[in-house]
């Protein structure tokens, strides 16, 4: 399903749990945690529970990414990955050409305009905007001139909003657009009781307005954002904005036959790899995401 004009590539997240701990232990720096992502405050510092290089959760800081290894010796810092000895030459290339500082720096090439759903948390919606200006930050010198993007934090509940948005009396999203808002929003709806519900998101290229869009639907009982879900789809922007450089047949996005030229499973598994979660890996850990995709890739249709 696309929407007119509009390269639409979406992704559901299907969110994974350890085993459960002891729910009144006190969280302590790299001490056990039970769920993915989990934010808590330590001596006044920000701490997310991640699996780490050993297999085991662990609360680490909040800029320190999953397979990271446990600092010892009571460091603070955790330990790089050594890299795999079968870590071939052409993915340590690529993952030396990552600028690998850019995530920490400004974003003058890209500009974000937000809308923000009723029913989407303020919490929600704060945190979600310190991940996307990590993306835009990350992905900025990957533009060769200034562009916006607009983008639409929303959850399952917000269709009606949706629906009702207009900019000079022309409706924001058309019918096929809505349609496509709607889908999601019934794929993220929490199941009864549920303390944490599923998020989508999807991101293109707009080439009659000539500017980016981007939507990201959480379910109105999440508490916290997924960490990665902000550069995965500022990924999908990339590819749409310079499909012209490197596809040069696929056209300006008029015409499905736009659209049939490369695999699902290229097209989000890129996404993957390019995500700042990987600028931000080791090598080792960028290999092991490399030969994911090169596994789902051997595997796929033609």
């Amino acid at each position: 399903m696309r929407p007119r004009l509009w390269l639409c590539v979406s992704f559901i997240l299907v969110f994974t749990f350890a085993p459960a701990i002891n729910a009144n232990a006190v969280p302590t720096a790299w001490g056990s945690c039970s769920k993915r992502e989990q934010k808590v405050t330590i001596a006044g510092k920000p701490y997310h529970c991640i699996k780490t290089a050993r297999g085991n959760w662990a609360y680490a800081p909040l800029n320190v990414k999953t397979g990271a290894v446990a600092p010892t010796n009571g460091s603070s810092t955790p330990a790089k990955i050594v890299p795999d000895k079968n870590v071939d030459s052409l993915v340590a290339q690529a993952y030396s050409a990552f600028d690998h500082a850019a995530c920490k720096a400004k974003h003058p090439n890209i500009t974000a305009h937000y809308l923000v759903a009723p029913n989407y948390k303020e919490s929600m919606a704060t945190a979600q905007k310190l991940l996307l200006e990590t993306a835009m930050s990350c992905y900025n010198n990957y533009f060769d001139r200034q562009l916006s993007v607009n983008i639409i934090l929303a959850t399952e509940k917000d269709y009606d909003f949706m629906a009702s948005q207009s900019i000079g009396g022309i409706s924001t999203f058309d019918a096929i657009e809505l349609r496509w808002a709607k889908f999601m929003m019934e794929r993220v709806t929490p199941k009864p009781g549920s303390q944490r519900g599923g998020a989508a998101g999807s991101a293109g290229w707009n080439v009659t307005a000539d500017s980016a869009w981007m939507i990201i639907i959480d379910a109105s009982v999440n508490s916290s954002p997924d960490f990665h879900m902000a550069s995965h789809e500022f990924a999908h922007i990339l590819q749409s904005f310079s499909k012209s450089k490197f596809f040069p047949f696929w056209g300006d996005g008029s015409t499905d036959a736009d659209y049939v030229n490369l695999s699902p499973w290229f097209w989000e598994g890129t996404g993957e790899l390019f995500s700042y979660d990987s600028i931000n890996s080791t090598v080792g850990g960028f290999s092991a995401q490399m030969a994911e995709a090169r596994k789902q890739g051997s595997g796929a249709p033609s």
